[in-house]
């Protein structure tokens, strides 16, 4: 009797621990279009581990397109700025955009003004790498944004010390700027 509830009550704590964090509810797209500053990420994988105190800033430009996406992005990949066109499709879900590669993301915290938070999943050598990533309008006070990255890496199974943010670069930002002038 005592094995059964020691099992049920640690599965109960499993099942808290591991707490799905969802797309943001009412996800309005046009609100959410335009430029956003990559500004930290969070993740378990140490091949984004690896990029703490090194990784510069990154952005986007997000464009609704006919019930899809169409992301302008820049950012850091061991000291060389990568740029990419990326369409998105969106799904049955809200703020969930599935893009080719393997890829899909989904928004699971805005205010749409100053800060988001997005869910990235990535299929690489048959694993399936998530991110947190903290995305910002300005690089002015990401200090909330940064608060909720950590707070919901901790609801996703991710240590908050895993979240961290980009150095303040913008060597590649600017190249994105300019190309979009």
């Amino acid at each position: 009797m005592k094995t059964i509830l020691l099992s049920i009550l640690l599965g109960m704590l499993i099942i808290l621990k591991a707490q799905a964090v969802f797309p943001k509810e009412k996800f309005d797209l046009v609100k959410f279009s335009g430029f956003w500053y990559e500004v930290g990420i969070s993740s378990s994988s140490d091949m984004f581990l690896k990029q703490k105190g090194i990784k510069r800033l990154g952005a986007a430009i997000v464009t609704p397109m006919e019930n899809n996406i169409r992301v302008k992005t820049i950012y850091d990949k061991s000291r060389e700025c990568v740029k990419e066109t990326i369409l998105g499709k969106k799904v049955d879900i809200p703020g969930k955009f599935v893009f080719s590669g393997s890829r899909e993301a989904y928004v699971i915290e805005t205010d749409y003004k100053t800060y988001a938070i997005i869910n990235v999943s990535i299929l690489r050598k048959g694993m399936k790498l998530n991110i947190l990533e903290l995305f910002s309008r300005n690089l002015k006070n990401t200090d909330e944004g940064l608060k909720r990255l950590r707070e919901i890496s901790e609801k996703v199974g991710i240590s908050r010390d895993n979240a961290f943010m980009l150095i303040y670069d913008d060597t590649c930002v600017k190249m994105l700027k300019k190309d979009n002038l």
